[in-house]
C-alpha cells in the first residue's frame, strides 16, 4: 500500500466522521428548539390562566370613625393571600 492510498484511506474516514458530527449536531438543535416551542406553550397558557378583572382600591370613610368595608372581593383576595389591609 502506497501513501497515497493510505492518505485517502485516512481522508475517507475522516469525511465521515465529520459527516457523522454533522448530523448528530443538526439532531440535538432539532430537539433543542422542539423543546423550546413546548415551553413557550405552557408559558402561553399559563399568561392566558391569568386574571384581567381590574380591582379597584381606595379610601371609604367609616361611619362614627369605625373601620370602612373592604368589600366582599377585597377580603376574599386578603384572606387568599395573607394580605393586610387595615389594622385593628
Amino acid at each position: 500500500m502506497n501513501f497515497n492510498n493510505l492518505r485517502c484511506c485516512i481522508m475517507d474516514k475522516f469525511i465521515k466522521v465529520i459527516v457523522v458530527v454533522a448530523f448528530l449536531i443538526f439532531i440535538l438543535f432539532i430537539i433543542f428548539v422542539a423543546g423550546i416551542s413546548t415551553n413557550m406553550k405552557t408559558y402561553q397558557a399559563s399568561a392566558n390562566a391569568l386574571s384581567t378583572r381590574k380591582i379597584e382600591w381606595g379610601i371609604k370613610r367609616g361611619i362614627n370613625h369605625s373601620q370602612p368595608d373592604l368589600g366582599s372581593d377585597n377580603v376574599k383576595i386578603m384572606n387568599e393571600f395573607d394580605g393586610l389591609a387595615m389594622g385593628n
